[in-house]
């Protein structure tokens, strides 16, 4: 008999019981934000995500897809702590639906929200906070567990160090939104995205921690020239890269070495003047010493527009 009685109240629903079910109600938003959280990973042991150490070693990066059927079982396995039995589980069917509906809407609402971009549907939405209303009430279109979540697992000394680090993720030229970004560990980083597609663009930013001035070298050339790129005195994007004139250091006695070491700055600041076609002040030679953050390109999609030189 255990798990066919009918109790007076139900222990998933906690509405009461009426002829033909169980009261319709509306799900928690505590249920939901810690289920939606489990379809993420987020409170499952680390040990669960990556069992052997060697799966991931130190400074490597994995990426990882989550499967949309395991992630299923995971959260019927949470609604399932309440059944007493096959008949509980039958009779709460419709609400593990509703479960599933709900959890589909406010995963694509979280992306959405990271993305700035409005949820598409049938129904157009003026307004987010009219967005925000129809997903808490439920009167927004049926969703159904649709896109995918997928991401990177880094460890790297690079996360300890700078646990700051951006994570952007892009399918079709087009960002995705994240989803989650933790740190599982002090050199551990998990990055997820969601969308419509896998993505085929991910990008690990160096995070703008000040502003830094330098020179790079030239790998094409056969000398150790340094190079720096050319910044137009209105801004914009980089337009050509110039070389650095180099020369000899002084000694401290006024002697003179053969080697060119030492950056020849007034000569660095005529060639500005000279590609820009006027003379050259500290804005402009500082313009072009600074050095961008840099970035790690995984994959060969194509570039948001959106996300700026």
């Amino acid at each position: 008999m255990s798990g066919f009685q009918l109790p007076r109240v139900s222990t998933l629903t906690g509405a009461p019981w009426r002829p033909g079910g169980f009261a319709q109600v509306s799900i928690p938003d505590e249920l939901v934000a810690w289920l939606l959280d489990l379809c993420l990973l987020r409170g499952v042991p680390l040990h669960y995500l990556v069992p052997d150490p060697a799966l991931l070693p130190p400074d490597s990066l994995r990426f990882v897809s989550l499967d949309p059927g395991l992630i299923g079982r995971l959260i019927e396995g949470a609604l399932a702590a309440a059944a007493l039995g096959g008949g509980d589980l039958e009779l709460a069917a419709s609400f593990r639906a509703g479960v599933f509906r709900r959890l589909a809407r406010e995963l694509t609402w979280r992306s959405t929200q990271a993305t700035g971009k409005a949820p598409e549907g049938p129904v157009e939405i003026a307004t987010w906070k009219k967005a925000w209303e129809q997903q808490r009430a439920g009167t927004a279109p049926a969703a159904v567990w649709e896109g995918h979540v997928a991401g990177v697992v880094v460890r790297s000394e690079l996360v300890r160090r700078y646990p700051g680090v951006v994570v952007r993720a892009a399918a079709g030229g087009q960002p995705l939104g994240c989803v989650r970004r933790d740190l599982l560990a002090p050199s551990i980083l998990l990055a997820l995205f969601h969308g419509a597609t896998p993505p085929d663009r991910i990008e690990l930013v160096e995070p703008d921690e000040g502003v830094r001035f330098g020179a790079e070298a030239n790998p094409a050339a056969t000398t150790a020239a340094l190079e720096v790129d050319y910044r137009p005195p209105k801004g914009g994007k980089p337009d050509g890269v110039l070389e650095v004139p180099m020369r000899p250091a002084t000694g401290p006695t006024g002697s003179t070495g053969s080697a060119p070491t030492v950056i020849d700055l007034g000569a660095l600041v005529a060639a500005i003047g000279k590609q820009q076609g006027s003379p050259a002040d500290s804005t402009s030679v500082a313009r072009c010493l600074q050095q961008a953050p840099f970035v790690q390109v995984m994959g060969d999609g194509d570039r948001p527009a959106t996300w700026g030189p």
